[in-house]
């Protein structure tokens, strides 16, 4: 009765110590995956990320955007005297722009006033961070990951080991505890058989 019991207290602890191992390893994959992610968004957030796109041809655009930039009046010196406004621009209601027009591509269209005409504004302009500068980060970024990285799969391969030196160490002690079983099988037997010799 006491071999049973150790052997069900092996096989417990061996399935306890199996959830425990997927676990460690779950917990370790969600840290590696959360700090890929961080390094990710840290690295865009520096070089400036991906700009957002103009906006699309044909899709509807909310009436402030498309009435603002068209406010400033042009110099009639540089005006075209054939240039005609369309009237969907005109409209301050229009909140859709027609297939055919792009709010972008109408004020690169727009001959540019002289500098004259335009007053340069007095605030300096802060200029973007230099090109070496934005490059530096992502390296170092994939360094910390790639570090990270073997420091994980090392542990992981750490926990491996350790479960196979445990599973071959749960192996050990049931084969000896069937040994055990058939030596006391065998005993009875004998003391049995010597039972029914004195009877007779």
């Amino acid at each position: 009765m006491d071999e049973k019991k150790l052997l069900q207290s092996l096989n417990g602890r061996k399935a306890s110590q199996k959830r425990q191992e997927k676990r460690e390893k779950k917990r370790l994959c969600a840290q590696y995956a959360g700090t890929f992610r961080w390094a990710k968004r840290k690295a865009l957030e520096v070089s400036g990320g991906e700009q957002p796109t103009a906006v699309a041809i044909g899709h509807p655009t909310p009436a402030a955007f498309v009435s603002t930039p068209l406010k400033r009046e042009v110099p009639q010196s540089v005006k075209p005297a054939e240039f005609e406004w369309p009237d969907a621009v005109l409209s301050p209601s229009s909140a859709v722009m027609p297939p055919q027009l792009n709010i972008v591509k109408m004020e690169e269209d727009l001959p540019c006033p002289s500098s004259a005409a335009v007053p340069m504004p007095s605030a300096a302009v802060p200029t973007p961070p230099a090109a070496s500068s934005l490059s530096s980060l992502p390296s170092s970024s994939l360094a910390l990951l790639a570090a990270i990285d073997d420091q994980q799969q090392q542990r992981i391969a750490h926990l491996e080991k350790q479960l196979h030196q445990r599973d071959a160490t749960i192996s050990a002690l049931q084969q000896q505890l069937h040994s055990r079983e058939a030596l006391i099988a065998a005993l009875q037997g004998q003391l049995a058989a010597q039972r029914e010799e004195g009877h007779h």
